[in-house]
């Protein structure tokens, strides 16, 4: 029996074949311990296999390597009491399993390189806590349940492309730290994901194609050199039921920080200086172009998620968002971040807010809706015109054609302050063409600079 060949595929055979016994019958072929595919295996025999599994590396030296591709591992809580010395140390680590219960590797610390492509953790898998000397390759690995990235330092380059996340995902105060992290096309569905606190001081971090859904928390992460957020027509990177959270992040190279065809909420970078990052090609919620959403929907998100202040942070978000459009010369943009800016404050209490300020957001919105500033002119200029028609002492007076298109002409020329014919005589009359004289050309002056905003510019 110990002569049999293991039945697990040729490509895996290196690490048992003339080492390890194929005595494990599993529906009519015989497996090695390692590649037996069960979970109920014989922990200790199972033990001396992996330190079998760990020959003198056959390209790399004198030093170890292990090769545990093909692997099915047993019901073991602390995965990491099976891995020699629990520091893993020396040249490359190669990993392709598919691991079939709770995995913990907690505290760990990987000397060498090591591979986790294609790898399948079928239930959740903590590596909090864990220091990787070396590149780590998660290069489509697929976990099924939680996984556990806390605390983890990443010394040197990462790979999580492709890989798939199925449900929470904490990065919480990772470390990345080596010439290069990429997350490109991984998919993060779970419920909740987490990069609270994480350093991103990578030479270059790719989020390219990535797809978040659910929660998402960027919460106090730091930003330190170069991190993408790349998305395509197709996929935004940040699903339509996402919520990001930005919120008090450190930026230290805001011009290294690219969001680029992306979908994004302005109420995601409250407390976050965002006036010099990279927003090009975004689509932002309830902005022109963008997906439908209003004022008050983000208030409420804020709200439901218990922020304090809510009214008072997304004004000063969208007010820097306004100064980082402004200064990319995105004018309708800069003009609805100012516009969003204003009003948060205006509804937080309209009594706190000013009579002046108030008027400004009436008359003209806060001096960026054209439209608006328009037709409260028309609308004075009707007014004054059927004043002008109803006081006894106006020469107009009566409900005449003639009266009432003398009356409209008139009211015209009050308003632009063109000083018309007949000049009144102390009345009401006086009373109204002066008021029309001041209110006019305050209304004129409003209309310009809504259009000189829109417009001029």
């Amino acid at each position: 029996m110990a002569n049999l060949v293991c039945a697990c595929e040729e490509r895996f055979r290196s690490v048992c074949e003339d080492e390890l016994p194929a005595d494990n019958e599993h529906e009519g072929e015989q497996y090695c311990v390692l590649h037996f595919p069960s979970v109920a295996k014989d922990l200790t025999k199972f033990a001396e296999a992996i330190e079998k599994a760990t020959p003198k590396d056959k390209y790399f030296g004198e030093g170890k390597y292990f090769d545990f591709s093909g692997i099915h591992f047993p019901a073991i809580q602390d995965l990491a009491s099976f891995l020699p010395n629990v520091t893993i140390g020396g040249t490359p680590s190669r990993i392709e399993v598919t691991v079939e219960e709770e995995s913990i590797f907690s505290g760990a610390t990987f000397e060498g390189e090591v591979y986790f492509s294609q790898v399948t953790f079928e239930e959740s898998v903590d590596f909090s806590e864990v220091t990787f000397k070396e590149s780590v390759d998660f290069h489509r690995a697929t976990f099924e349940r939680e996984v556990y990235f806390s605390q983890v330092t990443f010394e040197e380059s990462v790979d999580f492309s492709e890989a798939t996340f199925k449900e929470s995902a904490a990065f919480s105060k990772a470390q990345f730290s080596g010439n290069d992290t990429s997350f490109s096309e991984a998919q993060f569905r779970g419920e909740e994901t987490s990069f609270s606190g994480a350093e991103f001081a990578s030479g270059q971090t790719s989020f390219q194609k990535a797809t978040f859904k659910g929660t998402v928390g960027f919460s106090e992460a730091t930003f330190k050199e170069k991190v993408t957020f790349w998305g395509t027509k197709e996929n935004r990177v940040f699903d339509t039921q996402a919520w990001v959270w930005f919120h008090a992040s450190r930026i230290e190279k805001p011009e290294l920080l690219t969001f680029n065809t992306v979908l994004l909420h302005p109420s995601w970078f409250i407390n976050a200086d965002v006036r010099k990052v990279d927003f090009t090609d975004v689509n932002w919620y309830g902005m022109p172009g963008g997906p439908e959403c209003t004022l008050d929907g983000e208030i409420g998100s804020l709200t439901r998620r218990d922020i304090e202040s809510p009214y008072a942070l997304l004004s000063q978000a969208c007010q820097r968002l306004s100064a980082n459009a402004e200064e990319n010369r995105e004018y309708p943009l800069a003009n609805e971040f100012l516009y969003w800016s204003m009003d948060a404050l205006r509804k937080e209490d309209w009594r706190s807010f000013g009579p002046i300020r108030n008027l400004y957001w009436l008359l003209s919105g806060y001096g960026v809706r054209a439209r608006r500033a328009f037709f409260v002119l028309l609308g004075i200029w009707a007014a004054f015109t059927l004043l002008y028609i109803l006081v006894p002492s106006s020469p107009f007076s009566g409900f005449s054609f003639s009266a009432f298109g003398e009356a409209i002409v008139y009211s015209l020329g009050a308003l632009a302050r063109l000083n018309p014919e007949p000049k009144p005589d102390p009345s009401w009359f006086q009373f109204l063409v002066t008021v029309e004289g001041l209110v006019g050309p305050l209304q004129i002056g409003l209309l310009l600079l809504a259009i000189r905003r829109q417009v001029i510019r």
